[in-house]
């Protein structure tokens, strides 16, 4: 029986591994740095699962964990912290509240422009209104980075949400990472919990389509993710207590809901085989 569980759990991890091999032979991306961006992530989860537990994560508890040596753990771990890390997170709740809060939207409904120099300013504000750690300046040059926001005359203009993800490098790459893990978990969950509403978890594929007909195929696919998360944003504001502050103190809030939305097509992508 145990020997059966070890080949179910190498299987389902090489199959889980197998597009982030793929990625790495594409870039040429030997198996031996791969092999410590592995153990980099190990320890980084150890570190979170022990902190969810309530205990202080050190290299001999995340050694038991990952079956590292300790040694190891502790040269790995030493130093590799990313001094923006945290702000990230929060950027979706500014957008979030920028979008949907009457305090920072118009009559219409549309993000207002918001002056952001000086400590008192509306943007300040926002920033205070959603972490009271991360500084305004901090997010501001987040969302600049994102090309999330554009300086006009007028104050700070918000720039949609749905080009927040564009651009090249590291940060695309860390919402991939994201998606994934989402991704991950809600299958994960629909798999090993019995509960009458599963996660959403729905794919549509056709293959064999004409190959003059993918722009105007992706074109609508925009269309369509757009008019849908502007639809998702807009319902879930109402369930969240950041944009409804005035709620019922006695309900519980803190729970996270994450809608990820993508299209793909194969003019210049191999798919993988998984059969």
């Amino acid at each position: 029986m145990a020997d059966e569980q070890a080949l179910t759990r190498f299987s389902i991890v090489k199959l889980l591994i197998k597009p982030i091999a793929a990625y790495c032979l594409r870039n040429s991306y030997p198996i031996q740095d791969f092999i410590k961006s592995a153990k980099l992530a190990f320890i980084e989860c150890a570190e979170e699962e022990l902190k969810r537990r309530g205990d202080k994560p050190n290299p001999s508890r995340m050694s038991a964990m990952t079956g590292l040596y300790r040694q190891e753990v502790a040269k790995l771990y030493h130093g590799r912290k990313d001094p923006m890390e945290g702000s990230r997170g929060v950027l979706w709740k500014v957008i979030g509240t920028w979008e949907q809060s009457p305090m920072y939207t118009t009559k219409s409904g549309k993000p207002k422009v918001l002056a952001y120099e000086g400590e008192n300013s509306e943007f300040h504000e926002l920033v205070r209104s959603v972490s009271k750690t991360i500084s305004a300046g901090t997010i501001l040059y987040e969302l600049e980075r994102a090309k999330s926001v554009k300086k006009t005359r007028g104050g700070l203009k918000l720039v949609l949400p749905e080009q927040f993800h564009g651009g090249a490098g590291e940060r695309s790459y860390e919402l991939l990472a994201r998606d994934m893990d989402s991704l991950a978990n809600c299958i994960e969950e629909n798999i090993v919990k019995d509960d009458p509403i599963s996660n959403m978890h729905i794919t549509t594929q056709y293959d064999n389509i004409f190959e003059d007909s993918l722009s105007e195929i992706k074109e609508w696919m925009w269309q369509e993710g757009r008019a849908f998360h502007r639809r998702a944003r807009a319902f879930l504001a109402k369930h969240d207590r950041d944009v409804v502050p005035q709620a019922d103190p006695k309900r519980h809030a803190g729970k996270r809901v994450r809608i990820c939305s993508f299209g793909v097509t194969d003019r210049d992508i191999n798919f993988l085989n998984f059969d």
